[in-house]
């Protein structure tokens, strides 16, 4: 008996199994890469709002180096939520996060990335929607043993309706040789570049000339003078107070050649007895071309 085959079902059949060959040699690699991604992450909280994690900027505690270690708090919002700014405005609730029982961790700070400003029925809030990383700086106290993350988060989602949450998230990073940056640093170090850099000097090229504030006390205003080296049509500010006064949206008003803009931003407060005047105010600073600043003052100076 004679059998006929093809040649064309013979290449077809050869590229079949070549294939299947090659995807079976990457399997290994991938798998060998998520494991990797999940050593250096916990697993997602699912809620009916979003998820989200911690992530580390390494995939260990690195022995030989001295680089410096972040975490960062992930979290994926589904579309129409967000969640809020170290100062949420007129309503909401900041995002804090606590390590109390961690174990080889000696110091951190959380940093906020510039938030966004939302509007709604004359409310002012600001925060994040669709995709959030918090970083966080670590310093350890001993590089060469493991160290223990627990973490804390308390946070506030908001919709139509608001949830208040919190979760706890468990990380073991182990300390070893060449720990190499993780899968998350990337994505991390870009949070901490959306970071406002404090400011005291007008190396940046942009400068508070003066504060000040105007009315009576329950009825005032903040005035805020900027000066730049470039044109500041597209300047914008944000005003926080520690002593409890939320601020609505600035009016803006260009002078000179353009290099100089003056805003004016009311001044809210639950006591109607509190003085802006005595107030020490952060000032979160847009040059409109790419810079985001911070400087804490009193509210008036010049």
């Amino acid at each position: 008996m004679i059998i006929h085959i093809r040649y064309s079902w013979i290449k077809a059949t050869f590229t079949t199994l070549f294939m299947l060959v090659m995807m079976a040699a990457h399997i290994p690699v991938q798998a060998q890469q998520e494991e990797k991604a999940l050593d250096a992450a916990t697993p997602w909280v699912e809620t009916d709002y979003g998820r989200s994690r911690l992530i580390f900027s390494h995939q260990g505690l690195a022995i030989d180096n001295l680089e410096p270690y972040f975490l960062g708090w992930e979290i994926e919002l589904n579309e129409g939520w967000k969640t809020y700014w170290r100062s949420p405005g007129d309503a909401g609730k900041p995002t804090t996060i606590s390590f109390e029982g961690s174990e080889n961790l000696k110091n951190h700070e959380t940093y906020y990335p510039m938030p966004m400003r939302f509007e709604l029925f004359g409310i002012t809030t600001y925060g994040y929607e669709n995709h959030l990383i918090l970083p966080i700086s670590l310093e350890v106290e001993d590089r060469n043993r493991a160290m223990t993350v627990q973490a804390k988060v308390n946070y506030m989602v908001c919709e139509k309706v608001c949830v208040l949450l919190d979760h706890d998230y468990h990380l073991r990073v182990p300390a070893k040789e060449g720990a190499a940056s993780s899968a998350f640093q990337q994505a991390i170090m870009t949070a901490v570049a959306a970071v406002p850099k404090a400011q005291s000097t007008f190396l940046d090229g942009l400068k508070i000339t003066q504060t000040k504030v105007y009315g009576p006390v329950g009825h005032q205003s903040l005035m805020v003078e900027l000066t730049g080296i470039n044109h500041l049509s597209g300047a914008d500010i944000i005003v926080e107070s520690e002593g409890g006064f939320h601020f609505g949206i600035p009016q803006r008003q260009l002078l000179q050649d353009g290099k100089t803009v003056r805003f004016i931003v009311k001044g809210k407060s639950y006591d109607r007895a509190a003085d802006l005047s005595n107030q020490d105010i952060i000032i979160t600073m847009i040059d409109g071309w790419g810079g985001v600043y911070e400087r804490r003052l009193p509210a008036s100076s010049s």
